[in-house]
């Protein structure tokens, strides 16, 4: 292989490993925040995931292109490769459960919140208006989740 193609081998390895390792580095970010709950944290995260998902995307397409050359580039190159690759995996892996997860705990406390409602209605045999107030003259019905945007 030319001294120009190795010199390019390597440059291409070197920005999917740091790449790999800045999408690898933010799952882990993202699924500590969705272990904590810390759900401002989640969401500022989301526009730099898109972006370097959006880089990786064409890296890998470069990377595929490239495959003959890096093969030639020798096991070192493909070893750096394969490393930041099963990273990646492990961080994804981590935070497909982590948010699976968050979703799980969302919608139990969805379902408490309505079992709770239901219960305090049928309970006492009455209904609300529009208003939130029953129709036996009692004071308004007001639950407040909070909500992320």
């Amino acid at each position: 292989m030319s001294p120009a193609m190795t010199n390019a081998a390597i440059t291409l390895t070197s920005e999917v490993e740091s790449v790999l390792g800045s999408l690898s580095d933010l799952l882990d970010i993202e699924s500590d925040a969705v272990q904590a709950s810390d759900f401002d944290a989640f969401r500022n995260l989301q526009n730099d995931k898109f972006a370097l998902m959006t880089r990786y995307r064409a890296l890998m397409e470069t990377l595929t292109h490239q495959a003959p050359f890096l093969k030639q580039a020798g096991d070192t190159v493909v070893g750096r490769i394969t490393t930041a690759t099963e990273r990646l995996q492990a961080s994804t892996k981590r935070n497909a459960l982590m948010l699976e997860s968050g979703r799980n705990s969302m919608q139990r406390i969805v379902d408490r919140i309505v079992r709770a409602a239901r219960e305090t209605v049928h309970a006492d045999r009455q209904s609300y208006n529009r208003n939130g107030r029953s129709h036996n003259g009692g004071g308004t019905l007001s639950i407040r989740v909070d909500e992320v945007l």
